[in-house]
């Protein structure tokens, strides 16, 4: 909402400068400024990387395909998993859209016959 007078032909991240004119936000930017904010409250700074994974990890919890964080996150291979943080939540939730309802109801019938079985023997 900062930025809500930025004109329509400048890119969307895009900031005004305190003389006049604008510029994009850029990646050196952004983390001179968090950084600054958080050195002023006392706290660590920290890496473009750590906004990356987290972006990637938020997605995986949205309920986004691997393959699809993959592409986003223009990494050419899974090999980003490596970082998965969460991974008590974001498994569960993955495994789980592997299989249809139906095969999940279908195991589930056999499990309760087996189960059901071993009682009366």
């Amino acid at each position: 909402m900062i930025n809500n007078n930025i004109p329509d032909d400048q890119p969307l991240f895009s900031y005004g400068l305190p003389h006049g004119g604008y510029r994009p936000l850029t990646k050196h930017d952004f983390l001179s400024f968090v950084n600054g904010v958080w050195s002023d409250a006392g706290l660590l700074q920290i890496q473009g990387h750590s906004f990356h994974i987290g972006g990637a990890v938020e997605l995986l919890l949205a309920g986004v395909p691997p393959e699809v964080v993959a592409a986003i996150g223009g990494w050419t291979s899974l090999a980003f998993l490596l970082y998965w943080r969460r991974l008590q939540e974001i498994l569960p939730m993955s495994t789980a859209r592997a299989y249809r309802q139906a095969d999940i109801d279908r195991l589930s019938r056999i499990f309760e016959g087996l189960s059901y079985s071993e009682e009366n023997s």
